[in-house]
């Protein structure tokens, strides 16, 4: 690497990592030199045109170099199963209590259709004391497979016991897709990958003594809608289990959607939707073909069926 003398003096060995110099350190631990970065290096995010001037002996945090990539904002990937949930939720205009996962995107624009976020598990919590304060179901709850199993088991039990009117949806991806993928306890293998016993679900919901436990399919809308619908019509505590795999973690992906650019009418519905597949261009709505994974949900939104695969 080539970078500028005065600022890396003459260390051959750079280190370009975001947050804290954890390998870079490492590094040095091993008896190697490693040049020393500035301490603004650690804000924000590296870009190309950011890593070009730290290697320059320069730092443009706060500002983009001019050709460098646009904003990105957080956004659940195309295909995502969570997208089906909040769409339909957003439509039932439900107040929505979850925690920390994938889903806790489902807070941002264009969404928005999550309301508090504290911590795990505490999702189950808020919704319980938010509709035993009520009196009726005003909160509905959200919460990861993983998430669910390790801290929301116990709020669970609490609404079961305590017999309150919640609906709870456990947004099962079938791994811990957050942090990078890893199994739990419900995947049916190990950390190392190994066969372990598989935990259920909804064996759990049901042995806490939740009498109304449902299995769908997030990606059906309609569906979907009809069991959120008839858990917060059911009188005393419901569970969904949203069950689709995580997009990243399948390799079942469906040929890609397009529009019909003649007949579309260009409303709007289906970039609400949130799916990075989806992009305007000359102000019409248009599909990625090489980022859409055809999850159908689009073509399910739009109003006016113009939405199909080629």
């Amino acid at each position: 690497l080539l970078v500028h003398p005065t600022f890396y003096d003459s260390c051959s060995l750079v280190v370009l990592e975001e947050a804290g110099p954890f390998l870079a350190q490492g590094v040095r631990a091993l008896g190697h030199s490693v040049g020393q970065m500035p301490s603004t290096a650690a804000l924000g995010e590296f870009s190309p045109g950011r890593v070009a001037a730290l290697l320059c002996g320069e730092d443009t945090f706060g500002a983009a170099p001019h050709g460098d990539l646009l904003p990105r904002p957080p956004v659940l990937c195309a295909g995502c199963p969570h997208r089906g949930v909040f769409t339909v939720l957003r439509k039932l205009k439900a107040f929505v209590t979850g925690d920390i996962g994938c889903y806790t995107l489902g807070a941002l624009p264009p969404l928005e259709a999550l309301h508090a976020c504290l911590c795990m598990g505490a999702g189950i919590g808020e919704a319980h004391g938010i509709n035993a304060v009520c009196g009726q179901k005003k909160a509905i709850a959200v919460i990861g497979d993983s998430t669910f199993i390790h801290s929301g088991i116990t709020g669970l039990i609490n609404i079961a016991y305590n017999k309150s009117n919640s609906v709870v949806i456990i947004l099962d991806n079938g791994t811990t897709a957050m942090t990078g993928g890893q199994h739990h306890p419900a995947t049916g293998r190990s950390l190392a990958g190994e066969p372990a016993p598989r935990l259920s679900i909804e064996g759990i919901c049901t042995a806490v003594g939740i009498d109304r436990v449902e299995v769908v399919d997030p990606i059906d809308t309609k569906v979907l809608e009809a069991a959120v619908t008839g858990a917060m019509d059911h009188d005393g505590p419901a569970v969904i289990i949203a069950r689709r795999p995580c997009v990243l973690m399948s390799r079942d992906q469906a040929p890609p959607y397009q529009i019909d650019a003649e007949a579309c009418v260009r409303c709007g519905i289906c970039v609400r939707l949130g799916c990075p597949a989806i992009g305007v261009e000359d102000g019409r709505p248009m599909i990625d073909p090489a980022i859409c994974t055809g999850c159908s949900l689009c073509a399910q939104a739009c109003p006016k069926s113009v939405i199909s695969r080629p």
